[in-house]
């Protein structure tokens, strides 16, 4: 520890010994400060510049450290400091005689005379309020020598290794006592001074162990930092690889943002003229209220004329997102807000079918699903408009905006809910619905947003063949899972099989997906499992598939449980002495023979209808009993 002004290190008296401004906290060594305090008794700090008309005082806590570090590096310090019997100097003033000395501010004790002593230990400082001085005469070998504890007014001169306390003479005349090997304090002293230096020695053998297994760790740590060098030299490339990635993709963007400028300019001209040509309508709709005029039709002719009006400003004030489009008998485009909507059905103007109302979108199986309430007035069917959402520059990819868009999709009456498949992922939309009954179409409801849920993409049962186009260029992994059998009464049903792989795949290219079903059981007995089949750009191109469990009889004990699916080219036969054999290749499970009490028909294929169940190329249906996904039936009984 130096000095922070003359940098010499510090000691426990003299010159050097350590001692605090009271005003700021900081420590200097006695001599810098008798060179730092003017005539006026002032000191200003070095280090932050406060001025301190108090006196200095010992730094006791960086004493004590400077102690306990002196005699962790010199053994031969490591004993009892007996403190002098004689007149020395107190270590705070230099000046008057020792007549205390503290064991707490110091572990060697610090010698105080009494102005000293009194002035230090009555600072507000609480921890030092709490030291307790001794009369020098009091203390021997380096510490106070504490009162008998048999005979609390005796001193102790005795030491016993029995018990390892301090004894007065008294206690050598107990008869209690008088097992315990008593000493002379002195002769205690010397006797465990003789025993330091061979700890000494085996400390310092321990010290060079560690020393030497330091050493070997250094050379580890060294090693380990040139391999980190070598790591991150490795990192800052990988690094500059992937900011160039970054600046290519930001050069990307910019141009799909330019080309989305450019597209939605177009969109935005198109629709202008869609408004002007709206606009040619509502004069022809004044002509005819001109007309109605004539024809003194006042009541009539202020109804349309408040139609009129409020059309004018609907399409004024239009909002892309809240526009309806009716289509007139010309094929024009007028945009009209539901307020208007509902103007114009107050005024009995307008025939067609009720919009659905609580028309609302959700995500299901990795699709979009569409709902809504039925209409209490009979509807003969519904169509759903969806438009792709080209509002933001990420939403746009040239692939999509190329495909067709909006799409329109009828739905049959008594319908409240329509699954919509082979939209891209990742992608908005926007959905409206309207209903046709005996007068004809009636207006599109208020429109919806939705958004397709991006990969990887998990595909549950839909109970039918759904399609998903792919976005871009890569590495898809699929993973497909064949349905389960139904457990039948006493028997289990088979494990559908899971299959994976990967596949290089192109954008614009499409999936055909059927997820196989679940069978059922009937009486005592199930069906088989559906099979899950994925298709490239069609059915007949397959990519995966994987069977469905066997179904059981589960009759007797004596039955067995259904058998999991195949993992290879080649489907498992049934059970029982009539079984027939599995499926390859494609092609359907054989039926068992019609014998017993009750059999089983096979499952379809891939390409080939079983007796029961169609292939997937043919459309996945079941048999009487199995999954979807061309499970096979449960024979008759016979």
């Amino acid at each position: 520890m130096q000095c922070p002004r003359c940098r010499q290190h510090y000691s426990t008296d003299g010159d050097l010994q350590p001692r605090i401004i009271i005003t700021c906290g900081h420590s200097f060594c006695r001599k810098c400060v008798k060179v730092l305090r003017n005539d006026a008794g002032i000191i200003t700090c070095p280090q932050c510049g406060q001025l301190s008309g108090e006196a200095d005082a010992p730094n006791i806590a960086l004493m004590s450290y400077i102690a306990v570090q002196s005699q962790r590096s010199d053994s031969s310090k490591i004993r009892d400091v007996p403190a002098p019997r004689h007149a020395v100097v107190c270590q705070h003033c230099n000046v008057e005689e020792v007549k205390f000395i503290c064991y707490q501010c110091l572990p060697a004790g610090f010698r105080f005379c009494f102005n000293c002593c009194e002035i230090e230990h009555g600072r507000s400082f609480g921890p030092v309020k709490q030291h307790k001085p001794v009369p020098i005469e009091q203390a021997r070998y380096g510490a106070l020598i504490p009162s008998c504890m048999i005979h609390p007014n005796q001193s102790c001169e005795l030491f016993s290794f029995t018990e390892n306390r301090f004894a007065c003479e008294k206690c050598t005349q107990e008869p209690d006592y008088q097992t315990e090997n008593f000493v002379d304090i002195q002769i205690a002293v010397d006797q465990v001074r003789d025993s330091i230096p061979p700890l000494v020695t085996k400390v310092t053998a321990i010290r060079d162990r560690l020393q030497a297994i330091q050493s070997k760790l250094n050379e580890q740590l060294g090693r380990i930092d040139q391999a980190k060098g070598t790591a991150v030299d490795k990192v800052r490339l990988e690094f500059q690889d992937f900011e160039m990635a970054l600046r290519k993709r930001q050069a990307y963007v910019e141009s799909l943002v330019e080309e989305t400028a450019s597209y939605q300019k177009k969109h935005l001209n198109e629709q202008m003229e869609r408004v002007e040509v709206a606009l040619g309508s509502i004069t022809t709709s004044l002509i005819q209220a001109n007309i109605l005029n004539q024809m003194q039709d006042y009541s009539l002719l202020l109804k349309s004329t408040d139609a009129v009006g409020l059309m004018k400003k609907q399409i004024v004030d239009q909002v892309a997102d809240d526009l309806n489009e009716p289509t007139t008998s010309m094929g024009i485009l007028i945009y009209i807000s539901p307020e208007f909507r509902n103007t114009i059905d107050n005024l009995g103007m307008v025939g067609g079918g009720v919009a659905p109302s609580n028309f609302s979108c959700n995500n299901e199986h990795g699709m979009i699903l569409l709902t809504w309430k039925i209409p209490e007035r009979e509807v003969l069917e519904y169509e759903i408009m969806c438009d792709l959402v080209l509002n933001d520059p990420d939403n746009f990819n040239p692939v999509i905006v190329d495909q067709a868009f909006p799409r329109h999709f009828l739905v049959k009456a008594k319908v409240s809910q329509k699954r919509i498949d082979n939209l891209f992922p990742e992608m908005r939309y926007r959905f409206r619905i309207r209903s046709r009954d005996n007068s004809g179409w009636g207006w599109w409801s208020a429109s919806i947003l939705g958004s397709t849920p991006g990969f990887p993409l998990e595909i549950g049962y839909t109970g039918e063949i759904i399609k998903i186009p792919l976005p871009s260029n890569g590495l898809y992994r699929i993973v497909a899972h064949g349905a389960k059998a139904a457990d039948g009464e006493k028997k289990k049903g088979g494990k559908g099989a899971i299959i994976e792989a990967q596949f290089v795949l192109q954008k614009n290219d499409f999936l055909e997906i059927l997820v196989g079903g679940m069978s059922i059981k009937r009486g005592p007995c199930s069906g088989g499992g559906g099979g899950t089949f994925v298709g490239l750009n069609g059915r007949q191109d397959l990519l995966i598939a994987a069977g469905g469990g066997g179904g059981t009889r589960g009759y007797d004990e004596e039955d067995l449980d259904g058998k999991d699916a195949s993992i290879d080219l080649y489907g498992l036969g049934g059970h029982g002495g009539q079984w027939a054999a599995g499926g390859n290749s494609g092609r359907a499970g054989r039926d068992a023979v019609a014998n017993g009490p009750c059999w089983g028909y096979g499952g379809a294929g891939h390409v080939e209808n079983s007796t029961t169940a169609t292939s997937f190329v043919a459309g996945g249906t079941k048999g009487d009993g199995g999954g979807f996904g061309g499970g096979g039936g449960i024979g008759s009984y016979g």
